[in-house]
C-alpha cells in the first residue's frame, strides 16, 4: 500500500489522461481492449521507469 501511495504522489498527473481516455472510449473511437492495453503499457512504463525529480 505504501508503494502505491508513493507511486500516486509521483504520477498523479496520469489521472486526467485516464479520464480523457474514458471520454474517447465512450465516444466509440477506441475499443475497450485498446484502452486497457494502452493503460497496461503506461502503468508498466511508470513502474519500470519512475519520473526523476
Amino acid at each position: 500500500m505504501k508503494k502505491l501511495k508513493s507511486m500516486f504522489k509521483k504520477h498523479w498527473n496520469c489521472l486526467p489522461w485516464f479520464i480523457c481516455g474514458i471520454a474517447v472510449m465512450v465516444d466509440g473511437e477506441v475499443t475497450l481492449g485498446q484502452f486497457f492495453l494502452a493503460w497496461v503499457v503506461i502503468l508498466w512504463v511508470i513502474w519500470r521507469q519512475p519520473v526523476k525529480n
